[in-house]
């Protein structure tokens, strides 16, 4: 059985890495994207169990990029997706999440 694949959509590296440093220890298989396109491309061909997207990716919005995957028959709505962002997260943006159809949206640093 292969371990849970994580797709981790973020340019950010040292916040990339910080995620990873959480469930690579705890048996997660890590994919990492750098913007929104290569996102889409990477869940649509890995099927990731669970995608956590940064909402400052450089080219496509995080929101747009879990809407997009929200539709895509390969993801789905039984993928979880949680948007993350650098600082604390808003209730405007905690709601256009919801509408995009992450799972979670939450501020970095994670706890």
């Amino acid at each position: 059985m292969r371990p849970a694949l994580v797709l981790i959509a973020n340019d950010q590296e040292w916040s990339a890495r910080s995620i990873e440093s959480v469930l690579a220890p705890q048996g997660y298989a890590i994919l990492r994207a750098f913007t929104g396109q290569q996102a889409i491309d990477r869940a649509r061909s890995a099927r990731p169990d669970l995608i956590v997207l940064d909402a400052q990716l450089p080219d496509i919005h995080g929101f747009e990029v879990c809407r997009i995957l929200r539709q895509d028959a390969a993801v789905g709505p039984g993928v979880p997706i949680i948007v993350t962002t650098a600082g604390p997260s808003g209730r405007q943006q905690r709601l256009e999440a919801s509408r995009a159809g992450a799972w979670d949206f939450l501020g970095q640093p994670l706890d």
